[in-house]
């Protein structure tokens, strides 16, 4: 019900241009973008809620002095992407540059996260570096697949099954590493 229609395209558009959030955007870029940021939203308070919980049971402040550390070096790459989107390019360029600007962002914080961080950054800022080399051609000569859905299958590959991947590699061998990187 609820979380379902929260991502229909309709409801997206319209809670966020009511917010004033998509009003520069073209046709083609706002439903995409709508839909990403809803999900983002919802992620983004279930991720708070788990962190917030973790801290609790490791009896330390919600917001550490790390966590500062971490968001300061991470706050340019995700600026960068969200002025990104403002870029008239449609929704494959979008999503082609969050990619990458997510990959800087996880990047930049890698001296202050777990090691694995840094693998995870470096494999969507090589995914962002490779789609925006590849696509040019590959757009020149089909410019339908910047219209017809490359967007979303793009952002599910990366953000999804990159991040279940990462997932997977620190419920098998551990906890991330408890030591961040010097």
């Amino acid at each position: 019900g609820f979380v379902v229609g929260i991502f229909h395209p309709r409801c997206s558009i319209t809670c966020w241009n009511a917010l004033g959030l998509l009003g520069g955007l073209d046709g083609r870029t706002i439903p995409f973008v709508a839909a990403w940021l809803s999900l983002l939203v919802v992620v983004s308070i279930v991720n708070t809620g788990l962190l917030w919980r973790d801290a609790r049971r490791r009896r330390e402040p919600f917001v550490s002095p790390g966590m500062k550390l971490a968001l300061r070096a991470m706050v340019p790459g995700f600026v960068a992407g969200g002025l990104c989107t403002l870029i008239e390019g449609g929704p494959v360029l979008t999503a082609m540059l969050w990619v990458l600007c997510y990959g800087l962002s996880l990047l930049s914080a890698s001296h202050f996260a777990p090691g694995s961080i840094q693998w995870l950054g470096r494999a969507f800022f090589a995914a962002g570096c490779g789609m925006l080399i590849a696509s040019n051609p590959v757009l020149d000569r089909f410019p339908e697949l910047n219209r017809f859905g490359m967007a979303s299958p793009i952002m599910g590959l990366t953000f999804g099954v990159f991040h279940l991947v990462y997932g997977v590699c620190i419920f098998s061998c551990g906890r991330a590493d408890k030591n961040p990187t010097p």
